[in-house]
């Protein structure tokens, strides 16, 4: 057990930490921004104009004839006849182990038990989609992602402003998915409907990088003094969160934007498989998620690191 203060040797990015942290303290407004350009990008690619090459026709294999909206620039069966891209799906399995670890962890609440299962619903829909490249596996990536998104911003809102948005929260997300999986892929409502699932998700994503910030503003504020020595490791995991969280969609879009000269990289370098880098960095940045709603549920608390690794929130 290695205390955390001074926040440092740990999580994945911890070595950036001391550049991350010469930074000036990130404000809500500037983080909504970021994401706000980041959304931006992200709906046109895949909503508005997917790319050509994620358009492609799939290769047939055991799943049968891929009819996802996507075939991503990982090759199709490459490796063993019954993944249709392994290398993108066993990326997925810290999705599953890391959100199990912070609720073994953890005194966690009934909100954050949910909010760790849908983390762990998106990791096995994402490993279902992308072994079998079939559009009914897509939407058990993308509908948990979508209610993953509203719990958090719900509990946001709740924490941040005292609004209750739970009745609206299961209003939005039952309608959403009722209609996404009894019409017809390819249906105009079924294009619409994907349509306000699309914004509906970067909307939240926008008030979440504004949340989380002035969740992490609140929870320094309000340390009794014995704890201040607690802010900084804080602030610092929120950054290593934040920025972990945008290299991840920047590797995703530019996966998506640029697999063909991905492929054909200069000097031999191998394809990156940046789809599993997406993978792995946005589960760093929601593990990490996780623990700052801890910290405001503790509200007196130590950050400490268990096997020198995981951050763990204990009361104090």
């Amino acid at each position: 057990l290695i205390n955390a203060a001074p926040f440092s040797g740990s999580f994945l990015l911890l070595p950036l930490v001391g550049h991350i942290t010469r930074l000036a303290s990130m404000k809500a407004c500037l983080a909504a921004l970021i994401l706000s350009v980041l959304m931006c990008f992200t709906m046109t690619c895949y909503f508005f104009r997917i790319p050509d090459d994620l358009r492609r026709r799939g290769k047939e294999g055991w799943w049968g004839t891929p009819d996802a909206e996507f075939n991503w620039c990982e090759p199709d069966y490459e490796f063993v006849a019954w993944i249709a891209e392994p290398i993108n799906t066993i990326s997925n399995l810290p999705m599953l182990i890391l959100p199990a670890i912070f609720m073994v962890l953890h005194d966690v609440t009934f909100e954050t038990i949910v909010l760790s299962v849908l983390i762990i619903m998106i990791g096995l829909g994402s490993m279902l989609f992308h072994g079998s490249l079939r559009y009914s596996m897509q939407l058990l990536d993308e509908l948990p992602m979508l209610w993953f998104a509203l719990a958090c911003t719900g509990s946001l809102l709740r924490r941040l402003r005292g609004i209750e948005s739970a009745m609206s929260i299961v209003l939005v997300g039952a309608g959403l998915t009722v209609v996404t999986l009894f019409t017809v892929q390819h249906s105009f409502i079924h294009e619409v409907a994907r349509g306000l699932m699309s914004a509906t998700f970067s909307g939240c994503l926008i008030v979440m990088a504004w949340g989380f910030t002035a969740l992490v503003d609140k929870i320094t504020y309000d340390l009794p003094e014995k704890q201040r020595r607690m802010a900084g490791a804080v602030k610092q995991m929120h950054l290593i969160a934040f920025f972990s969280f945008v290299f991840a969609v920047m590797c995703w879009l530019v996966d998506n934007y640029f697999c063909a000269a991905l492929w054909q990289l200069p000097g031999g370098i191998p394809y990156p498989h940046l789809h599993t880098w997406w993978h792995l960095f946005v589960t760093v940045s929601l593990y990490l998620m996780l623990v700052c709603l801890q910290a405001d549920d503790e509200k007196t608390f130590e950050l400490q690191f268990r096997l020198g690794f995981f951050p763990v929130v204990l009361s104090a």
